[in-house]
C-alpha cells in the first residue's frame, strides 16, 4: 500500500462509576461509550486502515458482561478496520478478562511479551504487549525483530514515559531504538499536544477521550495519522469530548447584587468556551475584591446551577477596601484613591462608573506592585 492511515485512542475507561458525580453518575458513564460509538462513527466515515487502542479500554479487568458485549458489536460492525488493543493497567489481562473470550476477526489483542501482528496486505506490522497486572514495573517494550525493507511498523504500548515506574516505564532511548515509525501510547490521559520524536520514532499520547475529573481540564480526543510507504509519517489531535472539565477564574471585584454576578460569570464563560459553553464540567474560582456573604455565594451557586450542566463555586475574593479610609490617607496612595473617588462619584453612565472602579483597583494593585501581565 501506497499509504495507511490510523485512528489512535486510550483510556476511555468505558464502566468508570464516577461515584463523585452523584446522580450524574450514570449518564456520565453513558456519555463515555456514547463517545466511543463516537469513534466508531469516525471509523465507518474515514475508514482507516487502523484503530489502534492503547489500554484501558475499560475501566477494570472484569468489566459487566453487558457492556463488553456493547464493545464487541460495536467493533464487529467496522470490518474495514484492523484493531489493536494493548490492555492497560485498568483492563489488564486477568483470569476473567474479557479479553480472553472470542472476538470478531477484525480485532488483535496483545498479551504479555512483545508480540507483532502482521498484516501483509496492507504492508504493516504492529507491534505491542499488554499488563497481565495492575502493575508492570519492568518495561514491556523490548528489542524487535528486522523487518523486510519497506514494511510499516506501528507500536502500541500502555506506560508511562518517566524512566522508573510501576506502569511499563519507557525510555526515549527504547523507543528510539525500537525502529517503530509511530507509537500510540496510552496511560497518561493528558495528550501530547504535538507528536514527539526519539531518533526516528514518532510518538504520542492520545489521553483520555472525555475527561474523569478536575485534574483532566480542557480538550480531550484521539490522533488521527498517516504513514506513506516512503515512512513520512503525519499525526495531530482532534478534540471529540462531549464535556471538558474546566477551572476558569472570573473576577467579581465590587459586584454585590447574585444576579449581576451571574451574568458576570456567564458572560466570561460564553467569551472564553463559544457554543456550547453550558454543558461542561465547571469549577469556578471567584476572585477580586467584592463584599460576597454566605448568603450571597449560596444565591450566586444556585442560579448558576440552573444555567450550567454542572457548577462547583470556590470564593478566593477579599473583602473590598475601605476606600474612604484610604483616600484621608496623606500618601501617593490617597491622593490617588481620592481622585478615582471623585470620578466615579461624577460618571455619567454605568459604564464609565465599571471603567474607573476598575482603573482604581489596577492602580491600587500597581501601588502595591501586585499587577500582573494579564491585567496590564
Amino acid at each position: 500500500m501506497d499509504i495507511i492511515r490510523f485512528l489512535h485512542c486510550a483510556d476511555l475507561h468505558l464502566g468508570a462509576e464516577f461515584s463523585s458525580l452523584g446522580g450524574l453518575g450514570p449518564s456520565r458513564r453513558e456519555e463515555l461509550f456514547m463517545t466511543f460509538e463516537k469513534i466508531l462513527s469516525l471509523c465507518r466515515e474515514k475508514q482507516p486502515d487502523f484503530l489502534l487502542i492503547a489500554g484501558d479500554l475499560f475501566d477494570t479487568d472484569a468489566p459487566e458482561p453487558s457492556l463488553v458485549r456493547r464493545v464487541k458489536e460495536g467493533l464487529a460492525a467496522i470490518p474495514e478496520t484492523e484493531v489493536v488493543i494493548a490492555p492497560g493497567n485498568h483492563d489488564y489481562l486477568s483470569s476473567r478478562s474479557p479479553y480472553l473470550s472470542q472476538w470478531s476477526a477484525n480485532v488483535h489483542i496483545f498479551s504479555r511479551g512483545v508480540y507483532c501482528f502482521p498484516f501483509p496486505q496492507k504492508g504493516t506490522s504492529v507491534y505491542g504487549a499488554g499488563f497481565t497486572a495492575s502493575y508492570e514495573p519492568a518495561p514491556l517494550l523490548q528489542k524487535l525483530p528486522s523487518e523486510k525493507e519497506g514494511r510499516i511498523r506501528l507500536g502500541v504500548l500502555h506506560g508511562d514515559f518517566a524512566g522508573a515506574g510501576a506502569y511499563n516505564p519507557l525510555s526515549e532511548g527504547d523507543l528510539r531504538a525500537s525502529g517503530l515509525q509511530y507509537v500510540a501510547l496510552g496511560h497518561v490521559h493528558q495528550p501530547s499536544p504535538t507528536p514527539q520524536k526519539a531518533g526516528k520514532t514518532l510518538y504520542a499520547y492520545s489521553g483520555s477521550p472525555e475527561g474523569c475529573g478536575f485534574d483532566e481540564l480542557g480538550p480531550r480526543g484521539i490522533y488521527e495519522g498517516s504513514i506513506s510507504a516512503a515512512g513520512e509519517v503525519i499525526a495531530s489531535f482532534h478534540p471529540i469530548c462531549k464535556r471538558m472539565y474546566l477551572a476558569p477564574s472570573v473576577d467579581i471585584s465590587g459586584l454585590s447584587d447574585p444576579a449581576v454576578m451571574e451574568q458576570t460569570v456567564a458572560h466570561r464563560l460564553e467569551q472564553e468556551y463559544g457554543e456550547g459553553w453550558k454543558e461542561n464540567f465547571y469549577k469556578i474560582y471567584l476572585r477580586g475584591s467584592c463584599s460576597l456573604s454566605p448568603d450571597g455565594f449560596h444565591a450566586l451557586s444556585t442560579r448558576l446551577s440552573e444555567k450550567l450542566y454542572f457548577c462547583k463555586l470556590r470564593d478566593e475574593t477579599a473583602p473590598e477596601e475601605d476606600w474612604e479610609a484610604l483616600s484621608q490617607e496623606t500618601s501617593l496612595k490617597g491622593m490617588f484613591v481620592k481622585e478615582m473617588l471623585r470620578r466615579m462619584n461624577a460618571a455619567r453612565t454605568k459604564e464609565e462608573l465599571e471603567r474607573d472602579r476598575q482603573a482604581l483597583r489596577f492602580g491600587i494593585k500597581a501601588l502595591q506592585g501586585e499587577v500582573e501581565a494579564d491585567e496590564n
